[in-house]
């Protein structure tokens, strides 16, 4: 690669056509793009769209980009997904080159965080659409342009512009686009209106054809932007750790840095969550490794996308671990702006969440929500919108806000009401995170209660679920913390397994007390089997108070 890229003005000179020159110069954009260079990447592009007497401002004003806004938005007008679909399709290899130069802008232009320079580019690349008709990149317009919502928080919008983007590509045969299109969709745009498990195979064969098209800087993002999807759904933290390791390496292979560090980052909170790590409060399976990924990402300037990915992890762990001032600083820092926040993938959406439990896990009857951070009703209003748009998603979220507020309004009969409706939505998506999260939440309101006896059947609930999933620090944590509501016999013995020997895990997972943990948890589902799983509340009550 260094002996091509000495060579490229050489080449770049000997080109016959400036459409040559354009092909040329996608490669080095890729390139640049991958290695961190995003200003350079950009750079690229500006100067080859000269070419055809289309310069672009580097950093566009307001004004520049809502006169691009207002020619899409009048263009458009009303016209359906249908009568796009049905626009005429251009035959011009300038267009062709033009509409090349600005797909490669997409990705530079979004992980360095340029606020105007993205929907700029995406803009002129949807009303150039508009205006000369369908291409062989029309998917990836639509796509972008749903990503622009996304991001802007037209979220319905999104996702109609994301699913045009699918069908268009089914009457078209342009495998790489095809390949962009799934990655597009499936991080920015249909868990909007879609469950998540329904994007889970989209994702896998987004993948699978970027891989095949030769797109490996954005294969080594597709899973970086559906990550926390992945992590929702999962049945075992064993299945998240791999995932992040496979990630990793592949990062590695296709030379692309800050994925590299982001999965390893997120590889490295789940090990811990697990208690396969020495360091309960670092973010490290190997020595060093969350202070080189924070390094890189401070001196990547170009970029602000880890620093956002950082943030999450560390938020999700000092929740996690109860430090919920820490987690709100985190959350809170002056470097995660608005605009960093607004990344349009599914990352904001845990970044959201997590951030208004903790601002809730510090609130009190005397010190209210808004009074512990100015932003949560903003936040607040964000979820209870993603969950109107599609329940199946957001039920979990909303409802477990929401009887956490009535919590600290002692209003107990909301609190339990939406309690509940949180299990059962958790329940619904099969999605032992949540479950585990709410029992936690639920065992915590009747202990506030001081009622023990219910909050032990929560407490040994969510234990129990978190032990499923194979958080085992994480129920270390609870044991230490409530040791009045856990049954002993059970968390001891995963105490064990994190405590007696934790170097163990650099090495590999021995399976010794494989048989009595077993018993242990048959010996903890008699004993919680009359009210734990399917529990009605009131039959709950009268069995319990």
């Amino acid at each position: 690669i260094e002996e091509w890229l000495n060579q490229a003005d050489a080449l770049l000179s000997q080109c016959q056509s400036v459409t040559d020159k354009v092909e040329l110069n996608n490669v080095l954009i890729l390139y640049y793009g991958g290695a961190g260079q995003m200003n350079k990447a950009i750079d690229i592009a500006l100067d080859s769209l000269r070419l055809f007497a289309m310069d672009l401002p580097r950093n566009p004003n307001q004004m520049q980009l809502l006169l691009e806004l207002a020619r899409a938005k009048i263009v458009l007008g009303r016209k359906t997904a249908d009568e796009l679909m049905r626009l005429p399709l251009y035959a011009s290899d300038n267009i062709d080159a033009i509409f090349s130069l600005l797909k490669e802008l997409i990705a530079p232009t979004y992980l360095q965080g340029l606020t105007n320079l993205l929907p700029y580019i995406i803009l002129r690349m949807f009303n150039l659409t508009l205006k000369y008709g369908n291409g062989p990149v029309a998917s990836f317009a639509y796509s972008g342009y749903a990503l622009l919502w996304s991001k802007l928080g037209d979220f319905a919008e999104a996702y109609r512009f994301g699913v045009l983007a699918m069908d268009y590509n089914k009457q078209v045969n342009n495998p790489p686009m095809e390949a962009r299109c799934y990655f597009m969709t499936t991080s920015f745009d249909l868990y909007w209106r879609q469950a998540l498990k329904n994007s889970q195979q989209h994702r896998k064969i987004g993948l699978q054809k970027l891989i095949d098209t030769g797109e490996y800087f954005w294969a080594s993002y597709i899973y970086l932007f559906g990550f926390w999807q992945e992590v929702v759904l999962s049945q075992s933290l064993d299945d998240i750790i791999e995932l992040a390791k496979r990630e990793i390496q592949f990062a590695q292979k296709a030379k692309q840095i800050e994925p590299y560090y982001v999965h390893t980052l997120h590889h490295n909170l789940f090990k811990n969550l697990a208690g396969q790590t020495q360091y309960p409060e670092l973010l490290d399976d190997q020595q060093g490794e969350e202070a080189q990924a924070l390094a890189y990402f401070e001196q990547n300037t170009t970029s602000t996308m880890g620093k956002f990915y950082y943030a999450v992890c560390r938020l999700v762990l000092h929740y996690y671990y109860e430090q919920y001032a820490q987690a709100l600083t985190v959350a809170t820092q002056p470097q995660i702006t608005e605009a960093v926040i607004c990344d349009g993938t599914y990352t904001r959406v845990i970044y959201t969440f997590y951030t208004c439990l903790s601002i809730l896990a510090l609130a009190s009857p005397a010190v209210k929500p808004a009074a512990v951070h100015a932003d949560y009703a903003k936040r607040k209003q964000k979820i209870k919108q993603w969950y109107t748009l599609c329940p199946e998603n957001f039920a979990v979220m909303w409802s477990l806000l929401v009887a956490e507020e009535a919590r600290i309004n002692e209003q107990d009969s909301r609190a339990i009401d939406y309690y509940e409706l949180a299990l059962q939505a958790a329940k619904r998506n099969s999605s032992l995170w949540f479950e585990s999260l709410v029992n936690e939440l639920t065992a915590k309101f009747w202990l506030h209660k001081s009622n023990q006896k219910i909050a032990c059947v929560f407490m040994t609930e969510a234990s129990y679920l978190y032990y499923r999933w194979g958080a085992l620090r994480k129920i270390a944590q609870l044991e230490k913390n409530y040791p009045d509501l856990l049954i002993r016999q059970q968390t001891n013995l995963i105490t064990k397994k994190i405590t007696a020997d934790t170097d163990r895990y650099a090495t590999t997972t021995t399976s010794g007390h494989g048989n009595e943990t077993t018993l242990d948890i048959r010996t903890l589902l008699k004993a919680a089997q009359a009210l734990s799983g399917e529990i009605v509340m009131d039959k709950l009550l009268q069995k319990l108070m």
